[in-house]
């Protein structure tokens, strides 16, 4: 997605514009956190974002990844609240973003605009209703090898093992045995205590099915 598509898309008058800026993340950069205020209303214009939730009990649940054409803010413009998910760049992340205090003066009357608005939530109420049914309905296997194929960067995928068995809500030894299996299935080869080769990338998307996905 492009910044004059954002602007077209949107209608946005020039008063908006001048005070929209672009933001960039670098890989492990936070866009938001759970508990913080909101400042901008962002659209991904290129990167990925990994999206996850930290519960009463202190543990980190993982949600879903979104790309670029993807919307970080527009729950808590329209809620007042503040950030219900942590939001990290996976890689360089690129976004337009306008300053929340321009949305509420100037778009919140703009019936392009929150149509748009209404669409990006409703859309964020299917893949919350998709997600919950996840844990149930695909494996850790499906669910790992989704988290993978989102991840990986030139076929190589690293990662803190500990953080990851939290995201996905099992234990350390869980995720070492489910990683063991796919590289005796040869989709995965182990490389280093932490890093690990894709051997067989249609294998694994297979396998990804369409978990995490926005």
């Amino acid at each position: 997605m492009k910044q004059d598509e954002v602007i077209q898309m949107l209608q946005l008058p020039l008063s908006v514009r001048k005070q929209a800026v672009l933001l960039t993340f670098a890989k492990g950069d936070y866009l938001c956190k759970t508990g913080k205020q909101m400042e901008y209303l962002m659209f991904l214009l290129s990167g990925e974002v990994k999206v996850s939730t930290t519960m009463a009990n202190g543990k980190v649940l993982m949600r879903c990844f979104t790309y670029a054409g993807g919307v970080i803010g527009d729950i808590e413009l329209m809620t007042n609240g503040s950030v219900g998910n942590n939001v990290v760049a996976v890689k360089e992340t690129v976004c337009f973003a306008i300053p929340f205090s321009v949305c509420k003066k100037e778009l919140l009357g703009n019936i392009v605009f929150m149509n748009f608005i209404a669409r990006q939530l409703g859309k964020k109420f299917e893949t919350s209703s998709k997600l919950s049914a996840m844990n149930q309905l695909y494996t850790l296997e499906n669910r790992l090898c989704a988290y993978i194929a989102n991840s990986e960067e030139n076929g190589i995928f690293s990662e803190n093992l500990t953080e990851l068995a939290e995201l996905l809500g099992i234990s350390y030894r869980h995720l070492l045995r489910t990683l063991y299996e796919l590289c005796e299935k040869k989709v995965l080869e182990k490389k280093s205590r932490t890093q690990y080769a894709i051997h067989d990338s249609g294998r694994l998307e297979e396998l990804a099915k369409d978990c995490f996905m926005e």
